[in-house]
């Protein structure tokens, strides 16, 4: 599974394109937002295009149990469960 997150201080923003083509708030940081394939799709087009969002996509184990995103001063990292376990992404 996809799931974006923020990787820099400042908080999460999306960019202007992306909320314009799904009508979405530039701070929505919804769950269902952030791994939405259509949205995900067009966020890893638009960073091939541009880098000036700090804005990643992480791929965790579609097998993970749970999943949540963990913010320390707008730097996020995700944490999921797999066999058992706790893993980050950042």
């Amino acid at each position: 599974m996809k799931i974006v997150y923020n990787s820099d201080y400042g908080g999460f923003s999306w960019p202007y394109e992306i909320c314009q083509k799904f009508g979405i708030h530039g701070n929505d940081y919804d769950h269902d937002n952030r791994t939405n394939p259509d949205i995900i799709a067009a966020l890893e087009e638009y960073l091939s295009r541009r880098h000036d969002t700090d804005l990643c996509v992480a791929d965790i184990p579609d097998e993970a149990t749970d999943w949540m995103v963990y913010d320390y001063d707008g730097v996020e990292t995700i944490y999921y469960v797999l066999d058992g376990m706790i893993y980050s992404h950042r």
